[in-house]
């Protein structure tokens, strides 16, 4: 096993998305393949993923976790490394029993499912494969986007409707056999808590719910939706991880992820709170919006009793990523990030850490030029337009978005 390349992720873990695909984790691009073509347990031992295990096996960095190279590059912890400490009891045992092929002859012990784009917030850096509230948004600003990804939303019919439904009752009904030796279900979308989808996959397997441990990446904007409340499920379960997307402060955070309500937010996870197994945290998705108020955004955090925090990192549209400010506003954030790890003490651990990341992420490259900072400003000032809405009402991009 090469420590270096080696992920755990490929022989114990699949992740769905929402256009169908099947990939080897979140990250991964391109897909192992999509449920229009192979079901969940074909596509667990086809040529492409036993390929990618033999790769990180054997010390080769494989073009599908190039997210993770390039962020360890840079001096940033990669999901690779947080998978592998996460699995470390189980890394040995499933290298092992890989066949010369890569084959494994187990099923997936962990699945993350992404299974609707249905979702109630339009954030900012998203598009409609994830949410079915950028249906009429997306129509302004398509044409920022590159032409292949114009295409793809055609060819998924999301030109024409705002709903992508991939997964039907077939997919469903082979779903049991296959979740028989599942430890862990992850759930993202869209919005999961908002998709009855989500709620079928946690009635499948309710008769084991006590050996069973749930992740979440969620808006918490609810706790359920028609007849469905996950106060009904989550209790039953072994463990309950809760990530709670907040790109804030409040009302930063409410620009960003369109139609959220940062006071029906503390509600939710107040009344979460009161829960043994259910543990919250935050996390944040940095992107050029909010970069500068990092500080603020992780001190909310704190305050709502989230001191345990993970983040994302906006690549794509790069038109969004954090490192595309240049020259003044550039210092500005690297000085106000640096002043603010120097100021957190060492009961902060998680939070410096975060911060830390997220510093050496924005300095590992100046990505400006002028054809992505034009985009960066047409695309706010048409979403602004659209949503009624001002970036102009936030000092630093008041400032700096004027120039």
């Amino acid at each position: 096993m090469d420590n270096s390349t080696f992920c755990v992720a490929p022989f114990v873990h699949q992740s769905t998305k929402t256009d169908g695909s099947i990939k080897a984790c979140c990250r991964s691009l391109p897909e192992i393949s999509n449920i229009n073509n192979e079901s969940l347990d074909q596509a667990w031992n086809n040529t492409e993923i036993k390929q990618l295990r033999l790769d990180l096996l054997n010390g080769v960095k494989n073009q599908r976790c190039n997210v993770c190279w390039k962020l360890e590059n840079n001096g940033v912890i990669s999901l690779r490394q947080k998978y592998n400490r996460m699995y470390q009891d189980r890394a040995k045992l499933v290298s092992e029993s890989m066949h010369e092929d890569g084959t494994v002859d187990y099923k997936p012990v962990w699945i993350e499912f992404k299974m609707s784009n249905i979702c109630n917030l339009k954030c900012r850096m998203c598009h409609p494969m994830d949410s079915t509230k950028w249906f009429d948004d997306y129509k302004k600003i398509s044409h920022l986007h590159e032409n292949h990804w114009q295409e793809y939303m055609i060819k998924l019919g999301l030109d024409k409707k705002a709903m992508l439904a991939s997964y039907d009752n077939n997919f469903f009904n082979k779903l049991d056999n296959f979740l028989n030796d599942i430890e862990q279900l992850d759930f993202a979308g869209g919005e999961p808590l908002y998709d009855e989808n989500h709620y079928k996959v946690l009635d499948s397997v309710l008769d084991k719910a006590n050996n069973i441990k749930l992740s979440y990446a969620t808006n918490m904007s609810m706790l359920g939706t028609k007849k469905y409340n996950v106060l009904d499920y989550w209790p039953k379960f072994k463990q309950v991880k809760v990530g709670i997307s907040l790109d804030g402060p409040p009302k930063l955070n409410e620009y960003i992820r369109g139609d959220s309500s940062s006071i029906q937010i503390e509600e939710n996870i107040i009344e979460l709170l009161k829960y043994d197994n259910i543990f919250l945290s935050g996390k944040i998705t940095v992107q050029a919006l909010n970069i500068f108020y990092v500080p603020e955004a992780l001190e909310w955090f704190r305050k709502m009793d989230l001191p345990n925090t993970d983040l994302h990192f906006v690549t794509w549209p790069n038109h969004l990523d954090a490192r595309i400010w240049t020259g003044n506003a550039r210092e500005d954030i690297k000085n106000k990030i640096e002043k603010y790890i120097q100021t957190l003490q060492d009961n902060t651990k998680n939070i410096k850490t975060v911060a830390q990341n997220i510093l050496n992420f924005f300095n590992s490259e100046d990505l400006y030029n002028e054809d992505k900072w034009n985009k960066f400003i047409e695309w706010n000032k048409i979403l602004d337009k659209s949503r009624n809405e001002d970036y102009n009402n936030f000092t630093f991009l008041r400032k700096y978005m004027n120039d």
